[in-house]
């Protein structure tokens, strides 16, 4: 239904789109704000995206038998969707410790899961065969 030449130009539309939404929720919090939080933040950030990678990578490796694939969809289901938590907390006006806490939840979800999609690229190209660029 779409053609390659028209998700090749999306992509871009995209790539500019996540940046904005995510420089958007970087201008919600201060690094005051951060520090007050404390090392809970990285241990709960941390553990929600392991958590997501490995039931997906059991779950499709299980089903699929392809840990390529299953490295791929492990490393992408660790994303959170930074725009709805945004329009959210904004809609709603929410400011206090929850919304503070989820905000840098969500953006160091985001930033792990760049660098992770970035290695299971690779690594998916190496188990199916493929070298990655």
């Amino acid at each position: 239904m779409i053609s390659s030449d028209t998700l090749s130009e999306i992509h871009v539309l995209n790539e500019i789109a996540l940046g904005l939404i995510l420089f958007a929720i970087g201008g919600e919090f201060q690094l005051s704000r951060i520090r007050a939080l404390g090392k809970r933040i990285i241990w709960i950030g941390m553990a929600e995206s392991a958590g997501a990678f490995v039931l997906v990578f059991a779950a499709t490796s299980l089903i699929t038998g392809d840990l390529a694939l299953a490295t791929l969809l492990a490393a992408m289901s660790m994303a959170t969707a930074p725009g709805v938590i945004l329009l959210v907390t904004r809609e709603y006006k929410s400011v206090g410790p929850v919304t503070d806490t989820i905000l840098t939840i969500v953006a160091l979800n985001n930033v792990v899961c760049l660098v992770a999609f970035r290695f299971a690229y690779a690594i998916y190209g190496l188990l199916a065969g493929d070298p990655v660029p």
